[in-house]
């Protein structure tokens, strides 16, 4: 994973780049998992990373399943840190 990603996201919000955007998209593939460093930001181009990281059981969506809800849980912290729904 790369640290270098602001100058090629910034390139991704630039207005010049709305009307061809293909350019950009292409080189976010080539550079693969793109980490901000002071935010906690991951941009995933290619298929094969979104398909990782979506099916990791870290990143599920349902409480139940993820692994970083279960640890929290067995640590004894608020599994409901923004209070009951």
């Amino acid at each position: 994973m790369t640290t270098a990603a602001q100058p090629l996201l910034l390139k991704l919000l630039d207005p010049a780049t709305r009307p061809e955007p293909y350019p950009v998209f292409r080189q976010f593939l080539t550079a693969g998992p793109l980490q901000l460093p002071e935010s906690n930001l991951v941009v995933f181009a290619g298929f094969d990373h979104c398909d990782e990281v979506l099916r990791h059981p870290a990143s599920c969506s349902d409480r139940l399943k993820s692994t970083i809800v279960q640890r929290s849980v067995a640590a004894g912290e608020d599994a409901r840190p923004f209070g009951t729904p």
